[in-house]
């Protein structure tokens, strides 16, 4: 079944009394799968822009960071992407202010409340 928001499903019973059926439309809830973070090759000395996106999802996911394990919440920024096939992807970039010792940064993206995250030095 393709990951979508909303379904369509039909159930039909049979027995010896007749037949009866039944459709509705439901909504598929499904956790992403996938997390892509990206850091610059190339960085500014004074600051680092990092970004994180979660492939679909429904309903949409909040993305946190953490720098060197500090959780951080400042300079994010967030957006969502509804998807014309159901499913919400969540893009997230975060600003950091750096200094000389830029090499030495740990950056981690996590989807909150599941145990999907990416790290990059």
């Amino acid at each position: 079944m393709a990951r979508q928001g909303l379904v369509n499903i039909k159930c039909r019973a049979t027995n010896s009394l007749g037949s009866v059926a039944q459709e509705f439309t439901t909504v598929i809830e499904y956790e992403p799968s996938q997390l892509i973070l990206n850091v610059p090759k190339t960085v500014n000395r004074e600051e680092l822009s990092v970004d994180c996106s979660t492939d679909a999802a429904n309903p949409a996911k909040h993305l946190t960071w953490r720098i060197n394990g500090v959780k951080i919440t400042e300079g994010v920024e967030e957006s969502e992407i509804v998807m014309d096939t159901g499913g919400v992807i969540t893009h997230s970039v975060v600003n950091i202010a750096t200094a000389a010792d830029v090499d030495q940064l740990r950056v981690t993206c996590c989807v909150q409340g599941m145990d999907l995250c990416s790290s990059k030095t």
